[in-house]
Formats: structure tokens, sequence, C-alpha cells
């Protein structure tokens, strides 16, 4: 594939060249020239600095010379925003309304004909303006950009270009082509021979030849931007990574690209690239990729995957090493509207193994970035694979199908293998891809169900992927049925023999905001699929009206009926159920239906069952079941989509949604859930350490106010008529709130401060207004921009905060206290004595004017980063994973950046924080050791106290999904010598530890 500089251009038209010339002299090449390049060999001393008032520019002609000249000596009225780049003097293009362009030319020398060199220049427009800047090299276009202001003393733009000169000599003209009043100012020209050129682009279309992806090559960084996706392109498997400005600790970061954009509609619709051209994140002047984790000094090759977004000529981009300097200047949209296109950079890592570089719009236009990869030069040796992304479970009705997808890296790709209960299947009319990192199973019934692997292998190894559990499901038609069937189960039409919208006969709309109420509800045609779920044989979404596309905001109920018989304790419904857009409750005769989930959406199903256990309401014979749907502001799309199915018969209980343990903090609800998979009616217990708890009998289990008391290991057994399955242990321990941590804007007793109070809690470390180490002060809520947004209100629990009462004119970019440009560093702290440090975790919701660039903990980043939406919050959760806590005084930093270019609103909102920690241990912890028994079984050994029950647990690899499992308790007999074999211990490794009462 031919790689691309930006293409020169016809000044009659827009045709690539047909060739690029990329060959060299064999002998040195000459030193190249352009005279004047910073245009200090003169000095103009008449206002406002024409050429026609003062005299030529040295090197340079164009014209009309009323149009063209220098900064004079006291000051310019066309550049008056900016950093000068180099010397004192800048040139100006200023246009005309005539509509003949204004224009400035030089000639470049001693080049080498067919040899390829770089033009780099800085550029910037006068305040308030946009000119048009077009560049030519002997006739041809290299740029055609609109250009912005870069406003206060920020640096002008950079500008860099590829040209193959045509001989010794080259034309260089620039051009404003904007027929009104406009100028544009530039300087800092140099011209360098680019005999092996660092940066370069190519079409991007699709998963195989126009990727750039060799899985031959050793990758150090495979990223999906904004989304969980993870695409597998050519043997290789990108990672997801969700929201702006995204962080993967040791991997990368990004900073100025804050914005997210989801499901582009564009050209690239393989699977996998589909997956990767589906988001991006946007924003930022500039935006910056930083990589690490790499070997120092190496040669990579980095990857920016972007689409086009517009017409050619909108958004042109400049891209520039750090370190290096390097760059090049790239229209995304080159090969037109929606088309896909790659940044490629070649690179040496630093000295520290890392690589940074920028992206900066020469206009408003700002780079699209949805991933990236990064690869070493050198071709890799064989490597044994290893699975890049695990199969998640999923379910399918009978009829339709699911799909399952995983994948793995290795060199030389590996070979497939999907596996069911650990035997290989093969290809034909229920499985497609049974070979291929993506299987397809077509539903029909019990035997299509359980756990499904992927085997990869190559000539250095095999290794196969995590489980992931199918759940099959068959339609049933009544007692309750379906949504959009007849009688029988099948699907109605979308009209019926008159040619009306098909009436649902088992569904009434009662509460209709679009009109009348106690009316049939009726099959929707044209749904917005995706991202509803479409249309099946089984089920179709419902509504008030055909087309609900214009439907009214309020409640709709709609409701249907169902005879479950004489005995409501041996009936069981199982559903499916969405909606759009949220479910406000399910009643059942009038009653609320208290253990059925709330469905909140309409992309995927919610699982539930409708019994006497979920529904204590029901009774014998023929109940009314009420599903009222709420459609929110503005108006738009909203129905109902149920689906009435069963397990197929003899399929004994899975558990299919663990219980998951951690933290509670005491005084605090926490609510256990999990689910299994079975026919029949599934009967639940939970159990407390293996010891059933009294009344706890539903998918769910609550403690309402968690203590000390309530550490332990929690399970649920699900039972059938078949046999029963016991869940994976959820440990729950107890932490206490940590006095002292407090919002913003309130006093010590948590009532709000007055409008431009100090902060008693936030001091203000450093500022780039003033005075650093002073409080940070509430900012006044009765001005813009609290008073009528676009800043989050002020609550009853917080306040913004800020350097001033009134920060319109807070130091931004051109000031730097000792944090870094516009930066501000926002601290408070909290105590940790008499506390456990590594037990803390520190949660609540914050927001900031502009972007958070990172929260600290001890003066140490944690790696969560704001996106500056001011508008809302965004979570944060810190523990010892992401931070080192101590006994005693801790710091927590929020570094707010103020992204104006010399003075603006800044401030920073903390809201509903948090410290939870457990209590320090009052005893002290004797040794443990590990030996083998007889039999080969691991023996736990340690020195107790007599008659003390020791709950012993152990995971399988520390990580989240195998999470610590009480596996006994031992009971430390007279002398408090303890021995405890795991006669149960899997093969391969173990972790075990001992939990010692307080």
């Amino acid at each position: 594939m031919k790689k691309h500089t930006p293409r020169p251009h016809s000044r009659l038209g827009r045709f690539p060249l047909t060739a690029i010339l990329l060959t060299f002299a064999a002998g040195p090449l000459a030193a190249q020239t352009i005279p004047n390049a910073g245009f200090e060999t003169d000095s103009f001393t008449l206002f406002p600095g024409y050429v026609s008032d003062n005299s030529p520019i040295t090197g340079w002609e164009g014209g009309p010379p009323e149009r063209i000249g220098l900064n004079p000596s006291d000051g310019s009225p066309f550049a008056d925003n900016g950093t000068v780049p180099e010397g004192t003097n800048v040139a100006f293009i200023q246009s005309q309304d005539s509509g003949t362009p204004t224009e400035l030319s030089t000639t470049i020398s001693g080049l080498t004909a067919n040899t390829q060199y770089r033009l780099s220049f800085r550029i910037n427009a006068r305040g308030g303006q946009t000119p048009n800047l077009t560049v030519t090299v002997d006739g041809n276009e290299y740029l055609n950009t609109d250009v912005y202001n870069v406003t206060g003393v920020m640096p002008y733009r950079t500008v860099n270009l590829l040209f193959t000169a045509g001989g010794a000599t080259a034309q260089l003209v620039l051009q404003n082509q904007k027929t009104t009043d406009t100028t544009v100012v530039v300087d800092d020209f140099k011209v360098t021979a680019a005999t092996a050129p660092a940066w370069s682009f190519e079409e991007w279309t699709d998963d195989s030849s126009t990727s750039g992806l060799d899985p031959k090559y050793n990758y150090t960084h495979l990223y999906n931007f904004n989304s969980t996706a993870k695409p597998g392109i050519n043997g290789l498997f990108f990672q997801g990574v969700t929201g702006g400005n995204p962080v993967v600790a040791g991997k990368f970061s990004v900073t100025g690209l804050p914005n997210t954009f989801n499901d582009d509609v564009n050209l690239l619709n393989d699977v996998n690239t589909r997956l990767l051209a589906n988001n991006f994140i946007y924003g930022g002047d500039p935006g910056t990729l930083s990589l690490e984790g790499l070997k120092p000094n190496t040669d990579y090759v980095l990857n920016l995957y972007s689409v086009a977004f517009d017409p050619q000529n909108i958004r042109w981009v400049n891209f520039q090493n750090t370190d290096s300097g390097e760059g090049l200047t790239v229209d995304q949209d080159h090969f037109g509207n929606d088309s896909g296109i790659r940044i490629i950079h070649s690179y040496t890592s630093n000295a520290e193994g890392k690589a940074s570089v920028t992206m900066r719009g020469l206009s408003n236009a700002t780079f699209h970035m949805y991933g990236f990869s990064n690869r070493e030069v050198v071709l890799a040796g064989n490597i044994a694979p290893t699975i890049a992304a695990h199969p998640a479970s999923t379910l399918v009705i009978a009829g339709d199908t699911a799909t399952l997808s995983s994948g793995a890296s290795g060199v030389p790709v590996p070979a497939y293998q999907w596996l069911l209960n650990g035997n290989p299947i093969s290809d034909g009319e229920v499985y497609s891809g049974a070979t291929t990192n993506v299987l397809r199973i077509k539903g029909q019934g019990a035997a299509q169900a359980g756990y499904y692997t992927l085997r990869a292998q190559n000539v250095m190894g095999t290794v196969t992927s995590n489980q992931a559990y199918v759940e099959v499901y068959v339609p049933k038609a009544g007692p309750l049925f379906s949504t959009g069937v007849d009688a029988s189960g099948a699907p109605l039409p979308e009209t019926d023999g008159n040619g009306d919208p098909s009436a649902d006969p088992h569904y009434q709309v009662t509460v209709n905001p679009d009109g009348e109420a106690n009316i049939p509800a009726v099959v929707q045609t044209g749904i917005p699929s995706p991202p509803w779920i479409a249309n099946s044989s089984h089920s179709n979404w419902i509504g008030s009206l055909p087309n609900t596309a214009t439907g009214a905001v309020g409640q709709f109920t709609y409701s249907t009926t169902v005879d479950v018989g004489n005995n409501p304790a041996a009936f069981n419904a199982l559903l499916f159920y969405a909606v759009d857009n949220l479910t406000n409750a399910i009643l059942v005769n009038g009653a609320p239906a208290t253990g059925i989930p709330l469905s909140q959406g309409f992309d995927r199903y919610t699982i539930t069952n409708l019994n006497t256990l979920t529904a204590p309401s029901l009774r014998a014979g023929v109940n009314t079941v009420d599903f009222v749907v709420e459609n929110l502001a503005p108006v738009g799309p909203t129905g109902l989509r149920v689906v009435s199915v069963e397990v197929p018969a003899g399929t004994q209980p899975v558990i299919v949604q663990q219980p998951v343990g951690g933290p509670v903090v005491d005084g605090t609800s926490v609510t256990l859930s999990a689910r299994a998979y079975g026919s029949g009616i599934l009967a639940y217990q939970w159990m407390k350490n293996g010891v059933n708890i009294a009344g706890a009998v539903n998918s769910t289990f609550t403690i309402g106010s968690f203590s000390a008391a309530d550490n332990a290991a929690y399970s649920v057994k699900a039972t059938n008529a078949l046999g029963s399955a016991t869940s994976a242990d959820a440990v729950l321990d107890a932490r206490y709130p940590v006095a002292g941590i407090f919002s913003s804007g309130v006093d010590d007793t948590g009532a709000l401060l007055e409008d431009g109070a100090d902060d008693p809690h936030y001091e203000l470390l450093f500022s780039a207004d003033g005075t650093n180490e002073i409080q940070a002060v509430v900012h006044g809520s009765d001005i813009f921009p609290i008073v009528a947004g676009p800043w989050i209100a002020n609550s009853e629990t917080s306040k913004w905060i800020s350097p001033r009462l009134d920060s319109a004119q807070a130091g931004a970019l051109a000031s730097d206290g000792g944090a870094g440009p516009g930066t501000y560093v926002y601290r408070t702290t909290f105590d940790l004595t008499g506390f456990a440090p590594a037990s803390a975790i520190i949660s609540g919701q914050w927001t900031s004017d502009n972007q958070g660039l990172a929260i600290r903990v001890n003066g140490n980043p944690t790696g969560i980063i704001g996106s500056g939406n001011f508008g809302g919050y965004e979570a944060f959760r810190i523990d010892d994973v992401q931070a080192d806590f101590v006994s005693g005084v801790n710091t927590l930093d929020f570094v707010v950046q103020n992204a104006d270019a010399t003075a603006g609103y800044t401030g920073l909102r903390v809201e509903g924080i948090s410290v939870a920690a457990a209590k320090g241990l009052n005893v002290s912890l004797p040794p443990i050791s590990i030996s083998l028994s007889a039999n080969g079984k691991p023996v736990i050994s340690f020195q107790g106290t007599a008659g003390v029950t020791y709950p012993i647990q152990r995971s399988i690899d520390l990580t989240p999904s195998n999470s610590w499992s009480v596996i006994g308790q031992a009971v430390a007999p007279a002398g408090g010598a303890v021995q405890f074999e795991d006669v149960n211990a899997p093969a391969g490794r173990a972790f075990y530890r001992v939990v010692f009462p307080q």
C-alpha cells in the first residue's frame, strides 16, 4: 500500500499525482535555503506595516503591496495575539473584498531534484478573524485551510508539509483566499531533507489490507477509544477504554481530548473495523497522546485511526513528536467524507521508555481519534499464544443466533478451536466459525447450553480462554404472552386484513399520554433498531401507536392478564423484557412486584421470573400484570417488548451470575445478587459461611445495616427438581467512616459556606492566579457561570470553590504557579490514625472547569482524570490499587487546568466525598506456614487462640473473577496450634489467607 504525504493538487483542480517520488541523490544533499525565513532582515516603522508604506520584504514577493507586510516596531493590528515564534517580526497576508487572493511568495534554493523535503512554518490569525491559507510548491497545492487565532500568549500553530523537489529550486506561494477582510500571519520558515519521513498517512478501509496491523510484529499498545468493544483485526485484539481523556496506568494517557462521540456513521463496515471506527474522542488545543512502558531507545511505529467527518480541507491537523520535533500536517478529511484514514509515525522511544505526540488543529476543527496501535519495528520471533479477549457469557432464544467472541495473540498467528463443555465443536446447522475467533450459535434447545471456551494453539504452545456460559431459552405461548403475538405465539403482521395496525390481543394501553386510554396496544413498525432489539419470530415491540417516533412524554401503562391456575405457589413464568425509556413499576393485581428488577433500557433484555417469590400478590386464577413505562423528555420513541420463554426441560441448575463481594461501609445497606439457569421453578437459599440464612430465599439478599458481625463469606444455592448448584463465595467485610473529609464549600458541620468565604478544608497548593498555599474561596452563586449555568448548580451539600469569588479573570494558560500553565492544585487531607491504611477507600463525585488533570493521593497520581464537563459530575473511587495510603495524615489533591488563553472562569466541585477503612488490628499476627500432607495436599499451620474459630480462604489467581472463597473453619484446639488441610485443593497454584478475629 502506497503511503501518502499531504498530496499536491493542481491549481486548476484537485487530483492526486500518479506517484510520489522517493528516489534520493547518492551524494550529500545541498543546504536548503529560504531567504529571510524569520522576516528579521527588515524593520518596518510605518504603521500598520504594509509593504506599500515601507519597502519590499527582503527575499519575498507578492501583493497587492498594500495588503502584505511586516508587523512594525511600534506594534501591529494584525499580529495582535499569541507569542511571536522567532525574533520580533512576522509577515502578514491580508485578504481583500475583490475576491482576488493576496499572495506572498519566495524561492527555495539548494534543492536536489526528486528528493523529498519537509517544509515547516508557524501561522496565526488576527484576533476574531478566520483567514483561508493555501500553500503551493511549484504550483502543487499542499495546504488549504481556515486559520483560527490562538488568543492570549499561546504559541502560534505549526505547519509541517512534505514536498518532492522538481529541480534545484522551488517556488513557494502562500495565499489568503478569503473574500472578506481577514489576516493570516506567518513566521519561522524552515526546510530540511526528509529522506525517511517520520510521518505519513494511508487510507483505512477494511480489516485486512489497510489496517496496518501485522501479527508478525510485537505490539505494545492496541486500544479502542470510547468503547468497551475489543475488535480483533488480523489476529490482533484491541482493548476497549471508555470516556474522554482515557488513561491506562503504565501504558498511556490522553489529555486535551475530553469529549466523546458515539455511533459515527461512515464507510468502514467490515465487522471488526466497524467496532474500531464506531466511537471517537475529540477536542483540545492541542491533544496529546503519551506512551509509556516502552523499551528505552527503541524504534516503534505508531498508528492513529480516524475517519473523515467533513468535506476536504475542513479538518487540517498538525501532528508532532514532542521529543524529536518531527511533524506532519494532515487533512483528516483527505480521502473524502466518511472515509477512514491512518496517521503513521515512525519514532524512537526516549531513554525512559516513553514517547509523546501532540495533535493540534489549524482551525477550530479538532482531531477525532478512534483508537491507536503501537508496535516494534523489528519482526518478533515466535511467541506462545496468550488470550487477548475472553468470551462473555450470553443467552439465546431458540430461533435466534448468539455470538461469542474471543481471541489470542501470538507468533505465528494461533489456530483456533471452540469447545463446548471441553469438547470440540464443528461448523454445521447449529455452529459457524468453530475454528475462528468468532463463534455463531443458532439456538435450538438444551444441546447448545453449556460452557464454551476458545483454544488457541501455535508451535510455541496452547492456551484456553475463560469459560463463557450460553443459556438457551425456548419461546412459550402463554399463560403470560409475549408482546405482538397471536394466541399460538406466532408474531403478528404489521397490519391486519383491513390494512389497520395489528392489535395485540393480550395487551391493553390503560394509561396513554398519547391519547385515548384502555385501547389495544399495536405492533410497532419502523422501530429504531438499532439501538432497539430487533423484532423477531417470537415477539414484537408494541406501543400506543404503530410508530411512536413522536411519542408523548409521560407514563404509559401496558396491562395484560395471566391465569396461574389453582396453585399459585407452583406457578412460574420466565420472561425477558425491555422498554423505552425505563420501567417505573411492574404491578401484579395493583401491588408492586418487588422481586422483579426494573428494566432501564431498550438495547438488551432484563431477565426475570413471575412467581409468588417475585410477586407476593399473585393469586389463584386470573391475575392482572401492569408494566408502567416512562417516556422521558423530549418526545420520542417509546414502547414495551416482552418475550415469554422457558428453559428446555431436563436442565439442572447452573449459577450464571455470581454474587460479588467486597468492602462495605459500616451502617450502610448492601445487596448481593445472583442468577441461576435451570428448568422449572428455581428455589434459592443464601448462606453465611456455609450456614443457611433464615428467610433468604430469593435471587437477591440484602443486609439493611452492615456491621462487623456481618463479616463473612456469602453464597447461594439454587435448586430445582433435578439438582442444585452453589455459587462462589462473596466475601463482605466492614469499613468504618473516617472523619474529617468534606465536600467543597461547607464548614466543619457540613453546612454551606457563604459566597466568598474561605473553604477551611481545601487549600490552593498551587495557583495560576497568583499566590500559592492559600485557602480556596467559595465562588459567587448569583453570577455567571452558576446562576444560569453552564456550571452544575450548587446543592444543599456542596458548592463550587475557586481562586476568586468571581473567577471571570482567573489566571489561565498564560500563567504558571508552579504546577504547569493554567494549573490549580486543590488539596484536602484525611487522617487514617487507628485504621489499617491499605484498607482505605475514597469515593465521591467531582467536576471542574476546565479539565481535571489528575487526582493524587500523597502526591502520587491515581490515574483518575476529569473530562472538564462542568455541567455534571463524574464519580471516582480510590483504593489501595490506585494509591499508597499511610498511617496518619494523607493528602488528596484535585488538579484542575484553566484552558483559557490568558484568563477565564475556573473552579472545582467535590460532592459526597467519603473515606472508609478497616480498623487497625489490635492483635499481633502470628506467622503462617504452608506444607504438604502425606496426600500431597496443602496444610496451613499457625498459632491461634484455643477455642477461637478462624475462617480459611483460598483464591486461584487473585483476580476479581476469582475472589477469596471460604474453604473451611478451623477451631484452635487446646494449646492453640492450628493445622488445616485443604483436601479439595485445585491442581496447580493457589493462594491462602487466614482471617483473625479482632
